[in-house]
């Protein structure tokens, strides 16, 4: 059935608050992008901060250290996946949720038991089937406000692993911005802490004259920041996703305002067009009428 005017100006109408939307949600993303890459960068002088509290405690180490960094293939693996959770981000969970599978066939050939931390609804509505030894979801935050409780969240569930299941390998999956709207899936190792930078942060030397001293036990100073390393490890994947999320959110927003409004210029033309014939019509109508009433 062809539209009538009043319909084309209501599509019209709708079509505009749509854009309206759409063009609130893009800068929505902008501003989010901002904040969780600002985050990602005061953990920069986090990590330096972390460094020197480890070059102080390994400062005269003969480089032995209460940990152990031998991966074996045969033992069980943790995993951390970051999704979203809310759409309309694009293919952003997709690429992560191929990443991961792909990570963990290649990370766990002798299919050992594989635990997974899920974070964000979306994905894990696509990762709920796949065959985990244990399984937990994680809403991930809606604001850098809520990164930290949910850091603590899952850094609690990793050193129950560790603890009471023997896992000692454990890799984060998630997305990094690349560009202003691109992402990328990047895996990184959580555990085992890496001795070789240990060694290399034991092994510089201290850049001044006073020598650096610590008043607490060596072990719960060491053990403590060795558990700052994995939150700031953890807290980064986070802002790194989420950060990842509104740029891919803040793409699809750009393709769909540009839809919208070849749309509405559509429909204005189609409108216009309308109109015109309905002019023309009615002009018609009144010149008929005339002749008829000049010619009888």
């Amino acid at each position: 059935m062809p539209d009538t005017i009043e319909a084309l100006r209501a599509r019209i109408a709708s079509t505009e608050d749509l854009l309206s939307i759409v063009t609130t949600m893009k800068v929505i993303a902008s501003v989010n992008i901002r904040h969780y890459e600002k985050a990602v960068r005061s953990l920069d002088g986090y990590h330096h901060t972390l460094e020197l509290g480890f070059r102080v405690a390994l400062f005269g180490s003969s480089g032995e250290f209460p940990l152990d960094d031998s991966v074996s293939l045969d033992e069980p693996m943790g995993i951390l996946a970051f999704g979203s959770e809310q759409g309309m981000a694009g293919r952003f969970n997709e690429v992560i949720l191929g990443h991961a599978l792909d990570e963990i066939a290649r990370l766990n050939p002798n299919k050992r038991e594989c635990h997974a931390i899920v974070l964000g609804g979306r994905l894990a509505n696509r990762m709920r089937g796949a065959d985990f030894a244990a399984y937990s979801e994680i809403p991930m935050p809606s604001s850098v406000a809520g990164l930290a409780p949910r850091v603590r969240e899952a850094l609690i569930t990793v050193e129950r692993w560790h603890s009471e299941l023997g896992v000692h390998r454990v890799y984060l999956f998630h997305n990094r911005p690349r560009g202003s709207a691109a992402i990328a899936p990047v895996t990184s190792q959580l555990l085992p802490v890496d001795l070789q930078w240990l060694r290399r942060l034991a092994s510089e030397p201290w850049q001044s004259r006073s020598l650096p001293i610590y008043t607490i036990d060596w072990l719960p100073l060491f053990s403590s920041l060795v558990r700052e390393l994995l939150f700031s490890n953890i807290y980064r994947a986070f802002a790194e996703s989420l950060a990842a999320e509104n740029a891919s959110r803040l793409a699809s927003m750009q393709a769909a305002e540009s839809n919208i409004r070849e749309q509405i210029d559509a429909l204005w033309s189609q409108y216009r067009h309308l109109r015109q014939t309905a002019v023309t019509e009615e002009i018609l109508d009144i010149i008929a009428g005339f002749e008829a009433l000049t010619n009888p």
